[in-house]
């Protein structure tokens, strides 16, 4: 991957692992040899992982080695569960228009707390009849699966500029959408979520944002905040990081985002496989935990929205 897309400095990762957690990089290659082990006794999955990926599930689930097991199973399960979101090719014509009319960019460097901060903004060039809110989270989860094989990080901070956000986007908005995308979060990538920044905020939003606080854990629900320009990122964040549109250092997102396309068409034969890659259930050595929430195959009855 690109240094220009994603940037990092291990040594400095370790660290930050060390003071929150207590752990050291022995620990992780330690534990990333004890699920290879376990990966070897689930035929029912369609690979083995690379190390990185193990490695990122052993911070998402702060060194537990059974959490991390059921969290690598459900990265691949989940694919049959929600295709909608799972299965969205970026390299494919409707991820490619998506991709113009809803810019998401992981911003190259990270966070002090060396948390990665994606960056979601509307293009001003569509109108909320471009929108598609299964590709927009689609997209995300694609950004997701290249952050993963990219550099070591601990969590994410999520930049929400709702300066192109119009009224018409509230309508196609979809509780149910929101909902199976939370499940996503939690089942998969652990909720590591640190902090919601929605900048630019118009009172109209409002509705959308009880959507997706109804289906949020608490303690993300609690992580958010509103802003109605983007002065109070700097508060949060070294203007190093933040790009140029809201008075940053780094590149623009526009800019940002036509290099991740460019990343999306280098790693097209890794989504060509994502994109088709299931579990076989048939054989599939013990219950899966928690199945009866996920319910298999795109069953979402259990899944009622308060």
């Amino acid at each position: 991957m690109s240094k220009q897309i994603l940037q990092t400095n291990r040594p400095q990762v370790y660290k930050q692992i060390e003071k929150e957690l207590g752990k050291t990089q022995a620990d992780i290659d330690n534990d990333i040899k004890i699920i290879k082990e376990w990966l070897k006794t689930q035929p029912h999955l369609p690979e083995i992982p690379e190390d990185r990926i193990i490695e990122s599930f052993i911070l998402f689930n702060k060194f537990s080695i059974e959490r991390t097991k059921q969290k690598l199973d459900m990265y691949y399960t989940i694919r049959s569960a929600i295709p909608e979101l799972f299965d969205k090719h970026p390299c494919s014509p409707e991820m490619i228009q998506q991709a113009k009319v809803c810019l998401i960019v992981p911003l190259p460097k990270l966070a002090n707390d060396q948390r990665r901060v994606i960056y979601s903004k509307f293009s001003q060039d569509f109108g909320p009849e471009a929108f598609n809110q299964d590709n927009y989270l689609a997209q995300n989860y694609n950004i997701m699966e290249l952050i993963l094989r990219g550099e070591l990080y601990l969590g994410v901070h999520y930049i929400f500029d709702c300066a192109g956000f119009k009224f018409g986007h509230v309508t196609k908005i979809s509780p149910m959408a929101l909902k199976k995308n939370s499940v996503g979060m939690e089942k998969v990538f652990s909720n590591r979520v640190t902090s919601i920044h929605f900048i630019n905020f118009h009172p109209y939003m409002e509705t959308p944002l009880n959507f997706l606080k109804a289906v949020l854990p608490e303690k993300i629900r609690n992580r958010i905040q509103m802003y109605g320009d983007s002065a109070g990122l700097f508060n949060v964040f070294p203007k190093n990081i933040l790009p140029k549109d809201v008075g940053g250092e780094e590149e623009s997102v526009e800019t940002l985002a036509e290099l991740w396309q460019k990343e999306f068409q280098n790693n097209k034969a890794l989504f060509d496989k994502l994109t088709t890659m299931r579990v076989d259930e048939s054989k599939r050595p013990t219950k899966l935990t928690n199945d009866d929430i996920l319910g298999f195959y795109g069953n979402f009855k259990k899944l009622d929205v308060d």
